[in-house]
């Protein structure tokens, strides 16, 4: 459950993937609070139902070899579904499905994941493939990015290198969290 007004932003920033109006600014703790949560509530609408199915999908993809999840994966499944499906997967057979994606694939579903859970797996990844979908997402999703880089420990974040366009972002618009990772690869590669 969400406590404090910094939470309730950071799921509606999350949400929306980018920073929120200063509009928030002029809004109370508990007008916050009731957008958040009614928000939540919308997604959670949106989602019913959802869930058996995706747990069908993961449970039959464990009886599936790889080759052939890999070819249905690239060619007939969107990444945001992929995401879902992702997340009712064991992290070892994420990690063996997601090794032989497209890098911009693998993007383009942890931009849909958890924060936590895309760390998770993409730190899970050989260091060449990490570099390449941090990269990427770094590039589109900045915000994104340094959502799941704030679960990185300072091995992994050596040897991100942020594509020059990602330095452009404004650092007072950014939240605790994500000004730490963004400073940590600032004072690395800007």
């Amino acid at each position: 459950m969400i406590k404090d007004r910094e939470q309730h932003i950071e799921f509606l920033e999350t949400i929306s993937e980018q920073n929120l109006s200063d509009i928030f600014d002029d809004l109370d703790d508990r007008q916050v609070k009731e957008i958040s949560i009614l928000v939540e509530l919308i997604l959670d609408k949106e989602r019913s139902g959802l869930d058996k199915f995706f747990d069908s999908i993961s449970q039959t993809l464990k009886y599936i070899p790889n080759f052939i999840t890999l070819t249905i994966t690239n060619k007939y499944i969107d990444p945001a579904v992929a995401a879902r499906i992702t997340a009712k997967l064991a992290l070892k057979q994420s990690v063996s499905i997601a090794k032989g994606l497209p890098a911009s694939y693998i993007a383009n579903t942890a931009v849909f994941m958890d924060n936590e859970a895309a760390a998770a797996l993409l730190f899970s990844l050989p260091k060449k493939n990490i570099k390449l979908i941090m990269a990427e997402i770094l590039q589109s999703h900045a915000l994104k990015g340094l959502d799941i880089l704030a679960h990185a420990d300072n091995k992994i974040l050596k040897f991100i290198q942020p594509p020059k366009v990602f330095f452009k972002l404004k650092e007072e618009s950014l939240n605790e969290r994500r000004l730490k990772v963004f400073e940590s690869l600032k004072n690395q590669y800007g």
